[in-house]
């Protein structure tokens, strides 16, 4: 493995000295053939220059020697050289429009990189703007989702909190019935008694006006339901008048006082639940305070 490695270790440094070597000579052959094309170009402007001032000076001559030449006479022919310099005016021209050329694809080039760089800028703005985008809304919605969380534990908590209070107050009143349970039922009397014992029954409540059921039971040795039972049977034979409600109370209620509501209703003419229930509880009140 380690001769193997060797191996290729010698051959890869080999080709690298050759590339070298290989680019180094391409290099200094460039540079040759740059330095002999600007040594020609020199020669030939050299050249051309020096034409144009012999065939200046020629021509000078030959003017001079015109002058002095009799009629009819030749000097010989001059030397044509405008065929030449036009040619070289020519290449010069033909130079000078390709460099024009390639000046302008290079030019060309260099606008369409800078319209593609330009336009890689905006786009990797434009993403960078929807990112930021995605996360504020990542954001918000995270922040959303826990301040609902929030809500929905403290509102778990109150109705915890609710049903454990209602809990107690139904043990406590659970508790009290089971105190009133320990009396009596209604006991057989005769039927002078039982009169007795209900005119009593009437005045209590007739007196109390609100009262609640827990002291009916105390007051007169009965058991909840027969207490309850009582005050139906009152209320059936029209020898009480109110309303009992679920919360263990006998609200006591006169005829003035029921003519009272439905003049309400009658003034009124329509009237809500809610309006009936407080024009009553006024009623109630008011009685409650002359009394």
């Amino acid at each position: 493995m380690d001769t193997w490695l060797l191996v290729l270790t010698c051959v890869t440094t080999f080709v690298a000295i050759y590339l070298l070597f290989f680019d180094a000579r391409l290099t200094f052959r460039g540079r040759k053939k740059e330095r002999s094309q600007t040594a020609s170009a020199n020669r030939r402007r050299g050249g051309a220059a020096a034409r144009r001032q012999l065939t200046t000076t020629q021509l000078a001559s030959s003017s001079r020697a015109e002058a002095n030449e009799p009629p009819g006479g030749s000097s010989g022919d001059l030397p044509d050289v405008s065929d030449e310099d036009a040619r070289e005016e020519s290449e010069l021209s033909n130079r000078k429009k390709v460099g024009t050329k390639k000046a302008l694809k290079l030019a060309e080039k260099e606008r369409r990189k800078e319209e593609r760089e330009a336009e890689e800028r905006y786009r990797e703005r434009l993403r960078q703007a929807e990112d930021e985008e995605i996360r504020k809304r990542k954001k918000e919605e995270a922040d959303k989702a826990a301040t609902e969380a929030a809500a929905a534990a403290e509102a778990e908590r109150l109705r915890q909190e609710e049903e454990a209070r209602q809990q107690a107050e139904y043990e406590l009143l659970k508790s009290s019935f089971a105190v009133l349970d320990e009396g009596t039922s209604v006991k057989p009397l005769d039927a002078a008694a039982e009169a007795e014992f209900e005119r009593a029954f009437v005045d209590a409540i007739k007196q109390a006006k609100v009262i609640t059921l827990e002291r009916l039971c105390i007051e007169f040795d009965l058991k909840t339901e027969a207490c309850v039972e009582k005050i139906k049977s009152l209320l059936a034979r029209k020898q009480l008048s109110g309303v009992l409600d679920d919360r263990g109370k006998f609200i006591y209620i006169e005829d003035t006082e029921y003519e009272a509501i439905a003049k309400f209703i009658e003034f009124r003419g329509r009237v809500t639940m809610s309006e009936l229930v407080e024009h009553g509880n006024n009623v109630i009140k008011s009685r409650s305070s002359g009394n």
